[in-house]
């Protein structure tokens, strides 16, 4: 198996955020922490975070 790790762009944020909400949606029906989980966050706030200083864009 070959694998590589790539840095995400700005146009991979809806997968991004494809991928966390099908990740931690078990974790949100069972514990219900709606304030504070992944499965959340909105595209616009992954946009945020895009651009916040110790995120490395690309």
């Amino acid at each position: 198996m070959n694998i590589q790790i790539l840095r995400a762009s700005k146009n991979d944020i809806p997968l991004i955020h494809e991928m966390q909400v099908s990740t931690f949606m078990p974790l949100l029906r069972k514990y219900k922490d709606y304030d504070s989980s992944p499965a959340c966050e909105t595209q616009e706030r992954i946009t945020e975070k895009f651009g916040e200083p110790t995120t490395p864009i690309s």
